[in-house]
């Protein structure tokens, strides 16, 4: 599909359907793909229990709706991921969306994701989403922080942290639960969903209808029964949600970090030649 197409297809699916902050991802080439890309495969749970590592609940809407549900899920992962390495850390979604260029209805969660590698991330309390901000123009600005300092936070974080991600499949794939049974292994998943239908006790997705919501993060499961998943949303005030395991999901994303080796500065190097 050509990208003038999709376009078109986006601005008719946006007024058409509830948009809870997810665009549609166009993969090219040059993504990395599971199996098939360099980034690094490191076993951390080799049951793909991520449950025990989940972050606090952050809800991606309050006053109001911010549409970012790629930043704040994607962060749900990585901090659920961090939490595992041992590493307490809780970073500003509010920070990320504006890097990524978010703004309504949504984004796509692989610009968010690179958004990430790019200009890094800040702990949540330089950028808090505070109950001062009273509308999404003024959630997506550096109101009440110094633009300045966050932005060189960020490449503090990028300093220390190798960053990256890949797509586990796209659209309708055989064995789709055997790849994110594989890809859990090494990090949560990022998954697109319709938000939000329910039969039972289990969420599903009606036949013929399109993602509108990135969330994050699938944290476990129970296998042939449902996907366990770590939502922005809250149900019954959880935000855990339980997905029939034959979820058709659209897209689904891993993620990778791994601390930097310890580079000296030109000082040190020069203290050390003199020595």
């Amino acid at each position: 599909m050509s990208l003038k197409k999709k376009l078109l297809n986006i601005k008719e699916y946006k007024m058409k359907n509830k948009i809870y902050g997810y665009i549609e991802p166009l993969i090219t080439e040059e993504h990395y793909v599971l199996g098939s890309s360099k980034l690094n495969q490191v076993v951390l749970q080799i049951d793909g229990d991520w449950l025990p590592y989940t972050p606090f609940f952050e809800p991606q809407q309050r006053q109001f709706e911010t549409y970012n549900c790629t930043s704040f899920n994607t962060l749900n992962c990585l901090e659920t991921l961090f939490k595992r390495l041992g590493v307490d850390g809780n970073y500003s979604d509010r920070f990320l969306g504006i890097v990524a260029g978010t703004k309504p209805p949504g984004n796509d969660p692989h610009v968010v994701a690179e958004a990430i590698r790019k200009h890094g991330l800040i702990p949540e309390a330089m950028l808090p989403f505070s109950d001062d901000l009273k509308t999404v123009e003024e959630y997506y600005s550096f109101k009440g922080a110094d633009e300045a300092e966050c932005r060189k936070a960020g490449k503090e974080w990028l300093k220390k942290w190798n960053f990256g991600h890949e797509w586990v499949f796209q659209g309708d794939v055989p064995n789709r639960a055997e790849s994110m049974l594989e890809a859990l292994k090494y990090s949560p998943l990022g998954v697109s969903v319709n938000a939000w239908k329910k039969n039972g006790d289990l969420y599903t997705k009606v036949k013929g209808s399109r993602d509108n919501h990135w969330t994050a993060c699938i944290v476990g499961y129970d296998k042939d029964n449902f996907w366990l998943i770590d939502d922005s949303y809250l149900d019954q005030e959880k935000p855990l949600k339980k997905l029939d395991w034959n979820y058709p999901f659209g897209f689904c994303k891993r993620f990778h970090v791994e601390e930097r080796p310890y580079q000296p500065s030109c000082f040190e190097k020069l203290l050390n030649l003199l020595k």
